[in-house]
């Protein structure tokens, strides 16, 4: 039997901090590009809005409400 994998929209509190695991993804509303919440080198999407930096171990958008955090849920 395969596994079903579901995307889950997380609900986004403006100003905590962003979740972060292997199931964790940002998308940005405005170009649609979508990162990974752990990813091992610096990464921004197309257009800039969202930016993690992995040296300083943070994350985050300049216009918070083109952000969505995304998780992938896997079940039976």
């Amino acid at each position: 039997m395969k596994n079903k994998l579901t995307i889950i929209d997380i609900n986004y509190l403006s100003g905590t901090a962003l979740p972060v695991s292997d199931q964790t993804f940002y998308q940005c509303v405005n170009c649609w590009s979508i990162l990974r919440s752990n990813p091992s080198h610096n990464e921004y999407c197309i257009c800039g809005n969202i930016s993690i930096d992995v040296d300083a171990g943070r994350a985050g958008a300049r216009k918070e409400n083109l952000l969505r955090v995304l998780q992938i849920a896997i079940a039976d």
